[in-house]
C-alpha cells in the first residue's frame, strides 16, 4: 500500500477543518506547516517525521540525522529508498498547508510523495493553491468547492442542531455564501435557531481558532530563555538522542 491525495481550494474553503476530520478518523495528527520556519532548511522535512510512527518514524529521523548538509537530491532518493525498505504497519500522515513548508522540503517532498506506492505510508496534505507550480505532480490532486445551498442546508443541520427552524437554516445558509469555515463558525441561541427569536444579521460568529498566524507571543523574563525558545520554534531537530542526552546531563 502507499498513496497520497492533495487537496487545494481558495483560502477560507475549509481545508484545516478537512485535514482536522482525516486525522481523526485515521487516529493521526494533523501536521501544520508554518510560514514562519521557511528560512530553515528542511524543518518541513523535520516535521513530517514527527507525524510518524513506529519503525518508519525511526528511520527517518536517522536519515534526517546524518543528512544535514546533502543535496536535496540525494537526501530525497536516500528517504523514498528507506520508506521502502521499512516493513512496519501502515500509517497516514496528513499535512495542512503543504505549500508552505521550506523550498527545500518541498523539493524532497514531491519526489519522495511521488513515491509512495509499497511504502505503507498514506499523505493527505492541503495547499491553498496548486495553480502556480508543479510541485506534488505525483499526487492526486482534489480542489475544494464552495458548498451548494443544499449542501449548506446539510452542514447548517448539523451544526445548529436538530431543533433548527428550516427558515432559520435557510437563511443561514443563503448568506455564508458557500464557505463552510463561516457556516461552523455560526453561533445561535436556542431560541434563535427554533426561530422564536430574530436573528442576528451579520451573522455572530466564533472566533476563528484556525489562524495559526494570529498567536499571541509568550513573554520570557530572561532574554537568553526567549532567545533559546525561538531557535527551537524555526529550527528542526534532527538528533533527539543526543537532545535527551544533553537535557539530562
Amino acid at each position: 500500500g502507499g498513496a497520497g491525495c492533495l487537496f487545494t481550494g481558495e483560502k477560507g474553503i475549509g481545508e484545516p477543518a478537512l485535514a482536522r476530520e482525516i486525522a481523526g478518523q485515521h487516529d493521526a495528527v494533523v501536521i501544520t506547516a508554518s510560514p514562519n520556519e521557511r528560512m530553515w532548511q528542511y524543518s518541513g522535512l523535520s516535521a513530517l517525521a514527527t507525524g510518524l510512527s513506529g519503525e518508519r518514524r525511526s528511520a527517518v529521523h536517522t536519515v534526517l540525522a546524518r543528512s544535514r548538509d546533502w543535496p536535496e537530491h540525494l537526501l530525497a532518493e536516500e528517504l523514498s529508498r528507506t520508506l521502502h525498505l521499512v516493513h512496519d504497519e501502515p500509517d497516514v500522515v496528513v499535512i495542512d498547508d503543504l505549500d508552505l513548508v521550506d523550498g527545500a522540503s518541498l523539493t524532497v517532498l514531491s519526489y519522495v510523495f511521488g513515491r509512495l506506492r509499497g511504502t505503507g505510508l498514506s499523505v493527505v496534505a492541503t495547499a491553498g493553491t496548486a495553480d502556480r507550480r508543479r510541485d506534488f505532480a505525483g499526487l492526486r490532486h482534489s480542489r475544494l468547492e464552495r458548498l451548494s445551498f443544499d449542501e449548506s442546508l446539510d452542514l447548517g443541520t448539523r451544526g445548529l442542531g436538530p431543533g433548527a427552524a428550516l427558515a432559520v437554516l435557510a437563511t443561514v445558509a443563503g448568506s455564508v455564501g458557500g464557505d463552510p469555515a463561516i457556516l461552523s463558525r455560526v453561533r445561535l441561541t436556542p431560541c434563535e435557531a427554533a426561530g422564536d427569536d430574530p436573528l442576528p444579521l451579520p451573522l455572530r460568529l466564533a472566533d476563528d481558532d484556525t489562524d495559526r498566524r494570529g498567536r499571541a507571543d509568550r513573554e520570557f523574563s530572561d532574554p537568553r530563555v526567549a532567545e533559546l525558545m525561538d531557535l527551537l520554534c524555526i529550527g528542526p531537530v534532527f538528533g533527539h538522542d543526543r537532545l535527551r542526552a544533553a537535557a539530562s546531563a
